[in-house]
């Protein structure tokens, strides 16, 4: 159930506070219930308490991404993994070479992708590859 939690999380826009509500809400209840011998609720209970847990888990860690992480582009489906992008920053240290290129470490300032160019900020690490176009 914590991972259904995790996984309906991922799709909705609530604040993770609520989640952490109901999770609270389900586990003092699943207490309550089985001060109260009574077995079959409080189970049930405590499989909500694991479902709220698990959102409040998934809600805290998208909150967590600022909106103009390159992070949070790729998690959205802006960017898709493998996709020409132009990335515009500086780079953090010296390139490595690679088996078939160089590894990159950029501090993103602009990337550009599908014509539209935004904002964004991270440190992504990446191989550049000898026939990849400057």
């Amino acid at each position: 159930m914590l991972a259904l939690g995790i996984l309906v999380a991922r799709f909705t826009a609530l604040p993770f506070k609520l989640f952490l509500a109901c999770g609270l809400v389900c586990s003092l209840a699943t207490l309550y219930v089985y001060l109260k011998r009574r077995a079959l609720a409080s189970l049930l209970l405590l499989i909500f308490a694991f479902f709220f847990m698990g959102a409040t888990l998934e809600a805290l860690e998208k909150s967590g991404v600022a909106a103009d992480r390159v992070e949070r582009f790729y998690d959205e489906g802006l960017i898709a993994s493998g996709g020409p992008v132009e990335v515009t920053g500086v780079m953090t240290r010296a390139p490595e070479p690679a088996p078939d290129g160089f590894y990159l470490a950029i501090r993103v300032e602009r990337l550009r992708f599908k014509g539209n160019e935004r904002d964004a900020s991270g440190e992504p690490t990446g191989v550049l590859r000898e026939e990849s176009a400057w």
